[in-house]
């Protein structure tokens, strides 16, 4: 792809206004998403002398595949969406992991939810304005029960993990990351929960080779500090639940380029960063997505 062409054909002060998905019939998006999740608990050291802080890095990988089924009259897309491939991987003391590239089945319980994904087929009614009217079969497995024996200690690393990004959310920052035509425009979209969004259009440029609208974001409704007595059923000895509940409340940000040639989304990118302070010790907790179109082809 020539990239002075590109900018040839796009006005640099060109507003916003008129981006919108350009939906056809038989065309098949594949996006390379991920999500991250760290969280480090500071604690002082127990009676017997050993620290109680800990630490985690949870990493979920897949490649979401979308099909436009069909168009309606008013240019609304149904889509069908399948996860072709997952990998997940958990560090704490050990590192646990799988990949469905290696194996179709994972030998932990916990990781199961995640296995469940290859064989998930969901469809939803998308805006070409990029708003996710219905979605079915968007759901998530419900999480397996934590193990009590020793042998399992393992197996509790992949339990830890936490549940599968739902397709419903996938297709709410994918679709929905289109530039608005003016600062701080309000919408609402789900990273974890819903919440209430300031999105902006930055400026036209190319990104990847691809002629792009940027638009940038944030949750200016959430905080980066989280009260404990916010966080409900939150306790010190669960921090990975602590770790979750920050995510879950914090201030979410970031930025999503449009490819304006082909009216679909290239690339998108959040993080949250928040803790939570309770007694003498506290919890941070960092968490990042994205998704970034790797192949767009009709049938």
């Amino acid at each position: 792809m020539k990239r002075f062409l590109l900018l040839l054909a796009l006005p640099a002060q060109a507003l916003a206004e008129d981006v919108t998905w350009e939906f056809r019939k038989g065309t098949i998006y594949t996006y390379e998403a991920e999500t991250i999740l760290e969280w480090n608990l500071a604690a002082p050291v127990g009676a017997n002398g050993i620290p109680k802080s800990r630490k985690q890095r949870q990493e979920e990988y897949v490649t979401l595949r979308l099909e436009v089924l069909s168009i309606d009259e008013k240019g609304n897309a149904k889509i069908e969406g399948t996860f072709p491939a997952v990998k997940v991987e958990n560090t704490t003391f050990s590192k646990v992991s799988w990949d469905s590239g290696k194996s179709k089945t994972s030998e932990f319980l916990g990781f199961k939810r995640y296995e469940s994904l290859l064989t998930l087929k969901f469809t939803a009614t998308v805006a070409p304005a990029g708003r996710v009217l219905s979605a079915e079969n968007a759901g998530t497995p419900d999480r397996a029960p934590t193990p009590n024996t020793a042998k399992e200690h393992v197996e509790a690393a992949a339990l830890d993990m936490h549940d599968p990004t739902t397709p419903r959310v996938w297709l709410e920052l994918i679709f929905g990351a289109v530039p608005p035509s003016k600062k701080k425009t309000p919408r609402t979209i789900r990273f974890i929960e819903e919440e209430s969004l300031e999105v902006s259009f930055d400026r036209n440029e190319t990104k990847d080779g691809r002629a792009c609208s940027k638009l940038s974001f944030d949750t200016p409704e959430r905080a980066s500090s989280i009260p404990v007595k916010d966080v409900s059923g939150a306790t010190t000895s669960d921090p990975n639940a602590i770790a979750w509940a920050a995510v879950r409340r914090g201030v979410k940000k970031g930025e999503a380029w449009f490819d304006r040639k082909n009216r679909c989304l290239a690339k998108f990118e959040a993080e949250c960063d928040a803790s939570i302070g309770w007694g003498p010790g506290s919890t941070s907790a960092r968490m990042t997505w994205k998704a970034e179109l790797k192949k767009q082809e009709v049938k």
